[in-house]
């Protein structure tokens, strides 16, 4: 015994299901045949409530998107903070060995001259 029209079973596979919300929905609503024969393959895409839910959703993940890209952003900033706060430390300290350097050397220099000059 057959379902009546328009009925879906719960046996159903979910393809078959999916065509058969398909036909009944282009028999009762004739201005969706346009958009079947567009190419919607998908129930979802154009009916208006699961439509505006998909809408609703994509805009939320844009949101998302854009959120984790900012906190992206200010993470680079603080690793690029960082990275020349070292790299100012670097440089002091290399600037400080070389002035030691320059310091032993002179001191060296001055040594020498001076056991020379005696």
């Amino acid at each position: 015994m057959g379902t009546p029209f328009g009925a879906k079973s719960d046996s159903m596979h979910p393809r078959e299901r999916a065509a058969a919300t398909i036909r009944e929905t282009s028999h009762f609503h004739p201005l969706h045949r346009e958009e079947i024969g567009r190419g919607m393959n998908s129930f979802e895409s154009w009916h208006p409530y699961i439509a505006k839910h998909l809408e609703k959703r994509k805009a939320d993940e844009d949101a998302s998107k854009k959120t984790c890209e900012d906190l992206l952003k200010i993470e680079r900033m603080k690793l690029e903070k960082k990275e020349e706060a070292v790299g100012e430390e670097a440089a002091r300290e290399e600037a400080a060995k070389m002035e030691g350097d320059m310091t032993a050397r002179t001191i060296e220099f001055t040594i020498q001259k001076r056991k020379e000059d005696v």
